[in-house]
């Protein structure tokens, strides 16, 4: 029996142990083990909340911590950080750095939602120790010398800096203020250093050391040679390279510290101090090799035994000038960087405007790239450094190889700068883009596409060449060439199924001229939907094909640029960004709305041209309500009785805005807030020229 109740136990222990390591396993492949220092968020599901991985945390002076936030992910959303005191502590991508003690709230802020994390710092049961570099127990210098002491603190195995006061047994002997001992007179006397940090008063923040002052006995200074010429100096300007763009630098300076005592000349040693990696000592020879300051420190012990140091202070830095030519980067490019310079030159530093680069010795990270727009960017080497100002830079360089590819939805089209360098496709052979799918809120195209200029000959099927609009995208500075493969395609994106989700999409298509080869009833020149925050600006549209297209007759889904506009979806006019069109001329030799589709309340909203309000008759507004929007409708229109009808309000306390909607046809005026606002068409391009546009933006009319 008592066998059997010893297997039962052993049994038992063997199972707790196997679920136990089961459910570790479990939780590290569900990403639940913090101590990798991940911030990112952890899938919630459809659950909306946000929670953090701690709700209090507790550090030592100089620590950190992380938390991690865990949320839905939502387009146009980010997560924000936030200390209630950062005298405290400081929070940045869920890192949170002590910096004073106390008692602080950490808040993670995702659109509507909150959650807090309290933080207590504290020193524990740390001591701070005062740290005094090259000073031993006694300290000896020259009626006159200056000596500078360099202190710190070393707490919790960090160090930090401080500052010193001092108590002088006897004043008359020497002086100190702001970290330096002055040596007044032959004599010996005894100093207590304390320092000054965080208010600790202990032991170990002192350091009591006696001081000798000696006179005429014994000389010492560092002489310097520097490009032949000999001179006493405490500090030397060195630069990293010899030579750059046809002027000569300082790279290398001799070194002799000289002592006499008793007149009789002694040798001292010399020793890099700090700043090893900034310099080279071989014997007496200086030698720079990269960006910063250095200390040589020398030192001679006499024959009674007294220490006598100098030190020497080293700067280094870089010639930099202004790179004289035009360079286009990619991040491809940026890997090769250094074929600007003489061979063998690596990288010391980089600056983006004032943002610091990463960098190895050979390629930068993290450029931002933004076209002809891109900041300009500083490189230092070990060989000179250039300041690049002409720079045209872009993420990705589009080529016939990789256009199709690349643009795909699912590829990483997210915040990026795409480019072409040269035509894209031919008339005979325009770029097929069968396989462009419908965006979705997660894979949208998200970045800029800057034409410069250059054509893109392409096919179209119903999500046209980009898919769909992610929040900022921007198309610019190219001519597209647009033949439609299929009765309902779209020319530049779709968007069909995430406007009800997300209609105030911004987006931005400027500078941009766009030819049709052909056009269908069900075609469109630009998308399926037009977003609330769209904006077109200087566009020109030339329709080929629209001949065989029926006279509009108020039928649905006739739309030259869009299907629907749903700037306008239930009266969403406090956003729907009333500049949104500027300077777009449609050429079409037929008349045609520019958007059209039935989306409220059985009523037809219909967007046409402003030249093309000839067509109706007399236009009237709405209502003085109205009016800042420019919601007009079409009165009294006697071609067009069958399908045009008046618009009736009446008092309505049912409707929200006190009125009732009958069915009717909207017409949406263009806007005339800017100077050539709005839409225009025109028949024939002859017909733009007589009316005295001859360009628009970039694009030669005809």
């Amino acid at each position: 029996m008592k066998n059997n109740n010893r297997l039962l136990v052993i049994f038992s222990l063997l199972f707790i142990l196997c679920v136990s390591m089961f459910a570790l396993t479990a939780c590290k492949k569900n990403g639940a083990d913090s101590s990798s220092g991940s911030t990112k968020p952890s899938p919630s599901g459809n659950i909306d909340s946000l929670e953090l991985s701690k709700t209090s945390v507790r550090l030592i002076y100089g620590e950190a911590a992380v938390i991690i936030a865990k949320y839905k992910d939502k387009d146009g959303v980010t997560l924000e950080w936030k200390s209630s005191d950062e005298s405290v502590a400081t929070v940045a991508d869920g890192v949170i750095s002590s910096t004073g003690l106390g008692n602080a709230t950490v808040t993670a802020t995702y659109g509507e939602l909150k959650a807090e994390c309290s933080v207590s710092v504290t020193y524990g049961d740390y001591q701070p120790m005062l740290t005094v570099d090259h000073l031993g127990d006694e300290l000896n210098l020259l009626k006159g010398d200056v000596y500078e002491l360099v202190s710190g603190v070393t707490f919790n195995g960090k160090s930090y800096s401080c500052s010193l006061t001092a108590e002088i047994a006897d004043n008359t002997i020497a002086s100190f203020e702001n970290g330096k001992v002055k040596a007044l007179k032959q004599g010996e006397t005894e100093i207590t250093l304390k320092g000054n940090w965080n208010n600790f008063d202990t032991p170990l923040m002192q350091k009591t050391f006696t001081l000798k002052v000696t006179e005429n006995d014994v000389v010492m200074y560092m002489s310097v040679e520097i490009d032949g010429r000999e001179e006493v100096a405490d500090e030397i300007n060195l630069s990293v390279t010899d030579s750059f763009e046809g002027m000569s630098y300082v790279n290398e300076a001799n070194a002799k510290f000289v002592i006499k005592e008793n007149g009789i000349e002694k040798v001292g040693e010399l020793s890099i101090t700090s700043g090893q990696s900034i310099v080279d000592l071989n014997g007496n020879t200086i030698t720079a090799k990269s960006i910063g300051e250095a200390v040589i420190t020398a030192q001679y012990v006499s024959e009674s035994g007294e220490t006598y140091t100098k030190m020497l202070t080293v700067n280094v830095d870089c010639p930099v000038v202004v790179y004289n030519g035009h360079v286009e980067w990619t991040d491809d490019t940026l890997k090769t960087v250094l074929n600007y310079f003489e061979n063998g030159a690596v990288i010391l530093a980089a600056k983006q405007g004032s943002k610091e680069l990463q960098h190895t010795k050979r390629m930068l990270t993290g450029v931002v790239f933004n076209g002809d727009n891109t900041e300009p960017i500083e490189v230092q080497t070990s060989k000179g450094g250039y300041i690049f100002e002409d720079i045209y830079g872009c993420n990705v360089l589009l080529t016939e190889d990789n256009f199709v590819s690349t643009l795909t939805l699912g590829t990483g089209v997210k915040n990026k700068y795409y480019a072409i360098g040269g035509n894209i496709g031919s008339a005979g052979s325009p770029m097929d883009m069968a396989d462009q799918k419908n965006a979705t809120d997660t894979s949208n195209f998200a970045g800029v596409f800057d034409g410069r200029g250059h054509t893109v000959y392409a096919a179209t099927y119903d999500n046209g060449i980009f898919g769909g609009y992610g929040y900022d995208a921007v198309v610019k500075n190219a001519e597209f060439v647009i033949t439609f493969k299929s009765s309902t395609a779209c020319g530049i994106t779709s968007d069909k199924g995430r406007w009800m989700k997300n209609p105030k999409m911004r987006a931005t298509i400027e500078n941009v001229r766009i030819i049709t080869t052909n056009f269908g009833e069900k075609n469109h020149v630009i998308s399926s939907f037009k977003p609330e925050l769209l904006k077109m600006k200087n566009v020109l549209v030339e329709v080929n094909g629209a001949e065989t297209v029926a006279d509009f007759d108020g039928r649905e889904g006739v739309g030259v640029l869009f299907e629907t506009d749903i700037s306008y979806y239930d009266f969403m006019l406090a956003d729907a960004g009333l500049e949104c069109f500027d300077n777009v001329r449609v050429v079409v030799n037929k008349f045609l709305p520019m958007s059209n589709g039935k989306i409220w309340n059985g009523s037809t909203f219909v967007t046409f041209a402003l030249n093309d309000e000839k067509e109706f008759g007399k236009i009237e507004r709405v209502s003085e309500s109205r009016d800042s929007a420019h919601f007009c409708v079409v009165k009294g229109v006697e071609r067009h009785s069958d399908w045009l009808r008046d618009v009736i309000y009446a008092s309505d306390k049912t409707q929200p805005d006190g009125y009732q909607h009958l069915d009717c046809i909207m017409f949406c005026y263009a806007l005339k807030k800017m100077e050539n606002g709005g839409i225009y068409r025109y028949n024939t391009t002859e017909d733009l020229k007589k009316a005295g546009v001859n360009q628009v933006g970039d694009w030669i009319v005809g």
